[in-house]
């Protein structure tokens, strides 16, 4: 947030934020530039317990401030997914492009969800490359670009329901709003139901070599970090480091 206090009216207000941009584009690339000098994760108690300290702000402060407390306090403790030894989750890592593009995107803001802008046509087209890249007819079809695996799975899923249901999509308007996305989440709902327990593990097959980042494999450790349920993190456990 911009400062609020002691602005002069007559400065160019958006020189700040050049300035302030200019910063975060250094910090980003010096982040991606410095990955392979860093460990692959680092426990984020430091961060943690930083974070846990600040109170609730009752005023703006300079983008220049929270630049330094990004770099001193976040930047230090990332998941690790951008790390070329990274092993962990199915998270790809950071690309270049998107980190150029990403601040033209929040800059524009905008909802995909109608209207007529470019980024609906943007959109139509990115998916329109998806399709041919499988070798599905583009004009027959049509998609939508997700946050990610889980929201992609919730809607190929909910699409055929609210198709196929009493409780189908073309009974609401097509502009969005609370009055209409309520029957339509409602619908969603439907789609969930409890999964069934998992199956007893009967044998385990370990493997013949040790595993260089987590050591040598025993069924206690292969219990612990393939045991079904949540899981706190991306890591099992503070033990993931490279065998000495």
């Amino acid at each position: 947030m911009p400062a609020d206090q002691g602005e002069d009216p007559t400065e160019d207000p958006t020189e700040d934020l050049r300035r302030a941009a200019r910063r975060a584009a250094d910090l980003a690339v010096d982040h991606l530039a410095g990955v392979r000098d860093r460990p692959v994760w680092t426990p984020a108690q430091p961060a943690r317990a930083w974070l846990a300290g600040q109170p609730l702000p009752d005023r703006g402060r300079p983008v220049e401030d929270l630049l330094a407390d990004i770099e001193a306090h976040v930047l230090p403790y990332p998941m690790g997914n951008g790390h070329p030894r990274f092993f962990g989750w199915v998270n790809s890592p950071p690309q270049p492009a998107g980190v150029v593009v990403e601040p033209i995107a929040a800059a524009m803001n905008p909802s995909c969800a109608g209207g007529d802008h470019a980024a609906v046509e943007l959109e139509r087209c990115v998916v329109r490359w998806l399709a041919g890249l499988v070798g599905y007819p583009s004009a027959p079809g049509g998609g939508l670009l997700t946050s990610g695996a889980s929201m992609a799975t919730i809607a190929g899923l909910a699409t055929p329901i609210l198709a196929s249901s009493s409780v189908s999509a073309r009974r609401f308007p097509s502009r969005s709003t609370a009055s209409t996305e309520a029957p339509r989440a409602s619908a969603m709902m439907t789609i969930a139901r409890p999964m069934p327990p998992p199956a007893p593990v009967t044998r385990i097959l370990l493997p013949a070599r040790p595993d260089p980042l987590i050591g040598p494999a025993t069924p206690a450790t292969y219990h612990r970090r393939h045991a079904p349920g949540p899981r706190r993190g991306t890591i099992p456990d503070a033990g993931w480091r490279p065998a000495s």
